[in-house]
């Protein structure tokens, strides 16, 4: 499906920035109701994300499917994956953050059930 770049820029003009981490650069705009979902391409189903954190929310999103994209926006930390590779030993990889970050999301997952029971 072809994006309608008018209100991508429009959603650009309207969030000024990230809407997770406030950067002014890189921006994207991201279906809050992903397209392949029924999400419609109109304004108001979209949010600006700068690309770290898209790629957050995408990898995010994918671990833990229960999780609503206003519910990520509300955790304060942002760029998680990039902070924790910026703070890891020099011979980690990418793929060790990953999978740290899915222990971690694991871990969100038991402690929010137990929230709810």
């Amino acid at each position: 499906m072809k994006r309608n770049q008018s209100i991508v820029r429009k959603a650009k003009i309207r969030d000024k920035a990230c809407v997770k981490c406030g950067k002014t650069t890189s921006l994207e705009a991201h279906h809050i109701v992903a397209l392949c979902e029924g999400g419609k391409d109109e304004l108001e189903n979209l949010a600006t994300l700068c690309s770290i954190c898209h790629h957050e929310w995408e990898y995010i999103a994918r671990a833990l499917k229960d999780m609503t994209f206003q519910e990520w926006i509300d955790i304060p930390q942002s760029g998680l994956l990039i902070q924790m590779w910026r703070i890891a030993p020099e011979d980690t990889t990418f793929r060790d953050i990953k999978q740290i970050v899915a222990a971690m999301v694991d871990t969100m997952k038991v402690v929010r059930s137990e929230e709810i029971d």
